[in-house]
């Protein structure tokens, strides 16, 4: 048997796994990652996706911040990170008076 037969399915598996690595530390598409926690966001808390609002933030490890907040002043305000993770839910919650 020759030596390239024993070779080729170790370098095919090598390329698929730094393929598959590439893809995974792709950041996500902000639209994506919005409609996913404001679907959450209804899903979830009960809310109206139209109650959310996002905007990209200057802290270095929060990449966006997504609020979605009622007419009565309550919700959460999601902080993302690049990849869309969740880093920290914060509730919101306005007493008027």
């Amino acid at each position: 048997m020759r030596r390239w037969m024993w070779f080729a399915p170790v370098g095919l598996l090598t390329v698929f796994a730094g393929y598959m690595g590439f893809q995974l530390g792709q950041p996500k598409d902000e639209g994506a990652v919005i409609a996913h926690w404001v679907q959450v966001y209804a899903s979830d808390y009960g809310g109206n996706p139209f109650d959310c609002t996002a905007q990209l933030s200057s802290d270095a490890r929060v990449h966006m911040r997504i609020s979605c907040i009622d007419t009565n002043g309550t919700g959460y305000l999601f902080d993302v990170d690049i990849k869309g993770r969740l880093l920290m839910l914060h509730p919101i919650s306005h007493k008027t008076t």
